[in-house]
């Protein structure tokens, strides 16, 4: 599968997702600010991906050519996104860099169909997990500078030399595409988003900082005998505390994912990439159309931007520990959004 496959693949997901919707079921706001949210890069040429920061000022975000001719391109800032320095990546198709992790200024991993370091920017890229099969790897979280756990198919491999060498830690039966470690020792990893586009999701979670797994069985679903569905996003705020966003409803758990309560059915997400919390009472999702903010923990929601056309999507939506919020639209234009708060 190549990075465009791969790209469209993911699309499949969003758009078979809006079709489902029926449109009294989606959160319609009366009023929705236009003046939110600043362009801050846009092009009818470039698919944008998400970006990663190193600090407020130094950050990075891959882009890959529409043309049939395979071209990618790394931009970077150094002055929180007012200004980009572009550079061509000299990567394959096969490699497809989709994700970008700044390890210092100028060292970076990247995730595509491997993992993959570069020292200068971006501009060329080592593959360091050369045994990894051709599969995309969705998802990474670095506990230290060596220490790496690795959403990698169906299992979850873990470094602990800085990517020199890979132990697969747990294999499951589902896709594991995200992570999400509140400490150092505690952790967990969502499946199921990416199996066949549908199925059963899955929960396993880690207090030993990634060395052992177990399979959670949660409730209220243990009780009825039901399979968890597809699981869009999954973020722990601390070791206990926690919001899922699944099959078209918001859940909470409050000791550690053994028991979720519904907050709110009538809120979507689509992927990891479509929604973040602050705090266990605040954050923002996307439907993909808008983008809303809650304040009390995602029982109501309010509209805080709204796409210029149903053509432009808003596909990723991120936040910096900083309060700065990034949102990419692909579409007619594709832009990349920011919204500083103060």
């Amino acid at each position: 599968m190549d990075f465009k496959t791969l790209l469209f693949s993911a699309l499949m997901v969003f758009t078979s997702c809006c079709k489902d919707k029926k449109p009294e079921e989606i959160i319609k706001p009366e009023v929705c600010p236009t003046d939110r949210w600043n362009v801050i890069l846009n092009s009818s040429d470039l698919y944008f991906y998400p970006l990663s920061f190193l600090n407020k000022d130094t950050g990075y975000v891959s882009a890959l050519t529409i043309a049939e001719a395979y071209q990618q391109y790394i931009f970077r800032t150094t002055d929180g996104g007012n200004s980009w320095i572009i550079d061509t990546a000299r990567v394959s198709a096969s490699t497809g860099i989709s994700q970008i992790v700044p390890l210092c200024y100028d060292t970076l991993i990247g995730l595509g169909h491997s993992v993959y370091k570069s020292f200068d920017h971006g501009k060329t890229w080592t593959n360091i997990y050369p045994a990894h099969n051709d599969d995309p790897i969705w998802d990474i979280c670095m506990l230290s500078s060596s220490n790496w756990i690795l959403a990698d198919g169906t299992c979850i491999t873990r470094t602990t030399d800085g990517g020199q060498t890979w132990q697969e830690v747990y294999v499951g039966m589902a896709v594991f595409d995200q992570l999400s470690f509140p400490s150092s020792t505690t952790g967990y990893a969502a499946a199921g988003m990416y199996s066949d586009y549908g199925g059963s999701g899955a929960i396993v979670k880690t207090t030993d900082g990634g060395n052992s797994w177990v399979l959670l069985n949660p409730e209220p679903w243990k009780s009825n005998h039901t399979d968890l569905k597809e699981i869009a996003k999954l973020q722990f705020l601390t070791e206990e505390v926690g919001y899922m966003f699944m099959h078209g409803s918001l859940y909470k758990t409050e000791d550690g994912g053994s028991n979720w309560t519904l907050i709110n059915r009538n809120i979507t997400a689509y992927s990891k990439d479509n929604a973040h919390f602050f705090n266990v009472d605040s954050g923002y999702v996307t439907d993909i159309i808008h983008i809303y903010f809650t304040k009390d923990g995602g029982r109501t929601w309010e509209c805080d931007y709204a796409a210029d056309s149903v053509s432009n999507q808003i596909i990723f939506l991120q936040f910096m520990q900083s309060g700065e919020g990034f949102a990419i639209t692909h579409g007619n234009i594709n832009q990349v959004l920011k919204k500083t708060f103060h």
